[in-house]
């Protein structure tokens, strides 16, 4: 498979097309839109090198590179044409449906990300494979490239920012103590504030290298033996969250926590996040309102039970991001 630069064999005369960015293989179209437009190839070049992360521009859009210690949306893992893929011929100018962009995300970016990050990319984590393709003006004059990478997504399409390059943290999906996650179809989506409906709220986080320390990559805890600690730590941690024992149970919520797999742990994954919720058979029940106040579960008041208990329900793998 051969990678290239991507404006390679494309005329750069034109503005529209040394400008014109990529949009994402996914159900909306995303277009590039470089923020120094008067080096508008420079910056076309250095966007679609590995180890480039593209902040989000105007629309809400993949923009152009910056400092991957700087908030961005996208991080660059390799560019490849698509002129070079095997199967592959090109016999007019017009851009691919949907369908063909999929297979080729499937297809190409995952071995391409997989190879980026050596090995070591937590397929149950935060980060998702994604892929930016040429813009349909690139398109026309012969820029047939897919650029892989790595994002966080969120929901309605979005794409949520993050800092430093993916190799360089941990890959746990995890969420900041008092930050509530939306509820879409009763599955969680992207953090809101929580006086918004949501699907649950984060109590607290655990390292889970603190909890077993000396165990290496190859010496993962079991499931048994996360939650044998976390469920003491999340119960502790939620009624702290909630001000006593008597709120917590008065909520009726759920005390939940996320566990790390070993698949996970093998490349480098630690963290683990508490979080309440209330469960029903679709999912998550939908919450308005902060635990720490005047809740609402699926628009009614809580019912506390009449005897003092523990709500506690267990692992949850993971809080996730919205479905595809």
């Amino acid at each position: 498979m051969a990678l290239r630069a991507v404006f390679a064999g494309v005329g750069l005369g034109a503005l529209g097309v040394a400008a014109a960015a990529f949009a994402p293989a996914g159900s909306t179209a995303r277009q590039i839109i470089p923020d120094v437009v008067q080096d508008a190839q420079a910056q076309a070049r250095r966007a679609e090198e590995p180890g480039a992360c593209l902040a989000l521009g105007p629309g809400g859009q993949p923009g152009g590179a910056v400092d991957c210690a700087a908030e961005h949306v996208f991080e660059v893992a390799a560019s490849v044409d698509l002129n070079d893929y095997p199967g592959t011929v090109f016999s007019s100018t017009a851009y691919p449906d949907q369908k063909q962009i999929a297979a080729w995300d499937q297809q190409l970016c995952s071995g391409v990300v997989n190879n980026y990050l050596r090995g070591r990319f937590d397929t149950h984590g935060r980060f998702k494979i994604g892929a930016l393709l040429s813009s349909e003006s690139a398109w026309a004059h012969g820029g047939h490239t897919l650029r892989c990478g790595l994002e966080v997504p969120g929901g309605n399409g979005a794409l949520l920012s993050f800092t430093n390059r993916v190799a360089d943290q941990d890959q746990s999906l995890t969420y900041d103590t008092g930050v509530c996650v939306g509820a879409e179809h009763n599955m969680p989506t992207e953090p809101v504030d929580c006086s918004q409906p949501h699907a649950f709220e984060v109590i607290g986080q655990t390292d889970l290298a603190k909890l077993f320390p000396g165990r290496s990559d190859t010496d993962p805890p079991t499931e048994d033996e996360q939650n044998d600690k976390l469920k003491v730590l999340c119960e502790q941690a939620a009624e702290a969250y909630l001000g006593n024992a008597e709120r917590l149970r008065a909520s009726t919520l759920d005390v939940n926590w996320t566990i790390v797999k070993t698949q996970s742990w093998l490349v480098g994954s630690r963290k683990t996040v508490c979080f309440v919720a209330r469960h029903n058979d679709q999912g998550f029940a939908v919450v308005t309102g902060s635990a720490k106040g005047d809740v609402l579960i699926d628009g009614a008041k809580p019912v506390a039970p009449p005897k003092p208990t523990r709500s506690t329900f267990g692992p949850i793998q993971p809080p996730s991001r919205p479905p595809e």
